[in-house]
């Protein structure tokens, strides 16, 4: 788990664009006993949000006192494309979260020797579990897939304390066939057809 060193700050226009130009970055923590005014170094952001991004906890250490969060949103400027304010969810281990957690596929699926195409059409799924319980990834082996087969997330095995949200016959992934593939299979049909 990333671990991340914030210092209370004041709030207003002013003293962000003051802690801004002074390698700082601005946020707030809600969701616990009160809201939190803090700032971060911008380096160690970019450093923890690399690794733990907006699905895996973050350790934050506030004035010396540790506690759980969760990224929920980040803003960038227009311009210079920096992150410039970011929001995070204090969580308690014991208590439910919901958020979306990624999927890591493994392997080389069979399909693509043969021509296929691998399509990853989700990569991550909405899912609720204790915060002390949240895996940072689950893993997909895809390496049994030929042209034409798919994983839903029904086949996922995902942890018996974990709970998807999301429709279970959603698509994670699959592999497709090249469309001349496909248009030469339609013609051999036809002509089968024809006989």
């Amino acid at each position: 788990m990333e671990v991340l060193k914030l210092e209370e700050r004041s709030t207003g226009t002013g003293i962000n664009h003051k802690l801004r130009r002074e390698g700082q970055v601005p946020g707030i923590i809600y969701g616990g006993e009160k809201c939190h005014n803090v700032s971060a170094n911008y380096t160690d952001f970019i450093k923890v949000f690399k690794i733990a991004g907006e699905h895996q906890l973050i350790e934050l250490n506030l004035n010396g006192k540790k506690m759980l969060s969760l990224l929920k949103d980040i803003q960038i400027h227009p311009v210079k494309d920096t992150f410039i304010h970011f929001d995070m969810l204090e969580v308690i281990p014991d208590k439910i979260i919901k958020t979306k957690i990624p999927l890591e596929f493994t392997g080389t699926p069979k399909g693509l020797i043969s021509g296929g195409i691998l399509e990853e059409l989700n990569t991550s799924m909405y899912i609720e579990t204790q915060a002390k319980n949240l895996p940072e990834a689950i893993q997909v082996d895809i390496s049994a897939l030929n042209v034409g087969d798919s994983i839903h997330f029904k086949d996922i095995k995902i942890p018996a304390n974990v709970r998807l949200i999301d429709s279970p016959d959603t698509v994670a992934v699959l592999i497709a066939g090249y469309k001349e593939q496909t248009e030469s299979a339609e013609t051999e049909e036809k002509a089968e057809e024809k006989k």
